[in-house]
């Protein structure tokens, strides 16, 4: 007689999956609307409606101080209407909030509609995680983020130049427009498709037994952030992600400004340092993530954020602009090795129950890394020289190791404790 898998028909990775597919196309549209907007941003803001720049650069930064702080409401209340219906309601709710910085004109409703749309941005983001994260096995989990990682990417490499040739992205509102179009057909799509994943069946009472009741109300918010907060693997996780982006978010914050300073050429310089990360990324995470699949956690991890963290204090001791690029190519290679190891410890941290939460509190980390790595760093470079500013950035790169590290050791010990329990209670 054939085992039936334990998994739903929507959870089997191994046949074409119609809600797989498409969750994947459309984390990567999701992508190229921010992409094709975003950036142009406060070009936009400061030209065509003439906003002071301090104030364009407040609108822009309100969007990940908003999805860091207020994020993890929008996946509890995905966990509780369905995580579908939250991912569906967050691309309708960014769609309005195009529409609305493209039409708006008067400063404190952009100031609102920004804070909105960073709360959808990053519920959106948490949603598309749980969907997949919940739709397949677990050794397969940090797989299928590592893709949305790859899609994001090059959302970020085709985003902005399609803005800037087909839409003159940062001089008409144009393109505000298009990205609110793509989201509604989006939302349409995956509410019409994609299903929520089926939930566990409760276990079976044996004979003369009375069912197990359902709990008599929905855990509040407050009950939820309790339950993560003793959770020890997704805390250490959060830290190291945090400590990760601050990193991460130096290539796009610092790295200009150091380049510029230090050489004549230095502005393109940047734009052919961003091309050589992106293409790096694109072109080897399929690659490294299939040499790495089978590999432990315990030495790609460490072996990728050691990598990175000295690329970039190479670049940093670099006098010549030849030193830049070799060091930011060792950081390209490090990232895309370490990457796949951190989304299985992000998918295991995720875990099963409250996934869009779960997955809401780690991107708030991230979102707050970026808003650490921007706001923070970008004042240290006219007091630090490079070599001093890099150096420092290494360090921060040793401690997410160790957090990363440490989330891992608890997710394992969860995992092995998990499985001594059902081996006893299959007994």
């Amino acid at each position: 007689m054939a085992v039936e898998s334990a998994l739903a028909p929507e959870q089997r990775p191994n046949v074409l999956n119609v809600s797989l597919v498409i969750l994947l196309g459309a984390s990567f549209f999701g992508s190229l609307t921010t992409y094709m907007s975003q950036p142009f941003f406060v070009l936009y803001y400061h030209h065509a409606l003439a906003l002071p720049m301090a104030q364009a650069g407040l609108l822009v930064g309100l969007t990940p101080l908003s999805a860091a702080l207020f994020g993890v409401i929008g996946g509890y209340v995905s966990d509780r209407i369905g995580i579908r219906r939250g991912y569906v309601l967050a691309l309708a709710v960014t769609a309005v909030c195009f529409i609305g910085l493209a039409s708006l004109r008067l400063y404190v409703l952009l100031l609102g509609v920004s804070v909105v749309m960073g709360l959808a941005n990053a519920t959106m983001r948490s949603g598309v995680q749980a969907l997949i994260n919940t739709r397949v096995p677990k050794s397969e989990a940090g797989r299928y983020q590592t893709y949305l990682y790859w899609l994001n990417n090059l959302g970020i490499v085709i985003g902005p130049t399609v803005a800037t040739i087909l839409f003159s992205a940062g001089k008409k509102p144009t393109v505000f427009y298009i990205a609110a179009g793509l989201l509604l057909l989006l939302a349409i799509v995956i509410w019409s498709v994609v299903r929520d994943a089926q939930a566990e069946t409760p276990a079976a009472t044996a004979p003369g037994e009375k069912p197990q009741e359902p709990p008599s109300k929905r855990p509040t918010f407050l009950d939820v952030m309790k339950c993560l907060g003793t959770d020890r693997a997704l805390w250490w996780t959060f830290i190291a992600l945090l400590c990760f982006i601050v990193v991460e978010s130096q290539l796009t914050s610092t790295l200009g400004l150091y380049l510029a300073s230090k050489f004549r050429h230095g502005t393109q310089y940047y734009g052919l340092l961003n091309t050589e990360i992106a293409l790096i990324v694109l072109l080897c995470t399929p690659l490294v993530q299939r040499f790495a699949k089978k590999l432990p956690v315990t030495k790609v991890l460490p072996t990728g954020l050691v990598v990175l963290g000295l690329g970039l204090a190479l670049s940093g001791f670099s006098t010549q602009p030849i030193g830049w690029f070799i060091g930011i190519f060792f950081y390209g290679i490090g990232e895309v090795l370490a990457i796949t190891k951190v989304n299985e410890i992000m998918a295991g941290a995720a875990g099963r129950g409250n996934p869009a939460t779960r997955f809401a509190s780690l991107n708030s980390a991230m979102f707050l890394g970026m808003f650490i790595g921007y706001t923070l760093s970008t004042p240290l470079v006219s007091v630090l020289s490079s070599e001093v500013f890099y150096l420092g950035t290494f360090i921060i790169v040793i401690c997410a190791m160790l957090a990363f590290l440490k989330a891992y050791h608890l997710l394992r010990e969860t995992s092995v404790s998990e499985s001594k329990n059902e081996a006893t209670g299959a007994m």
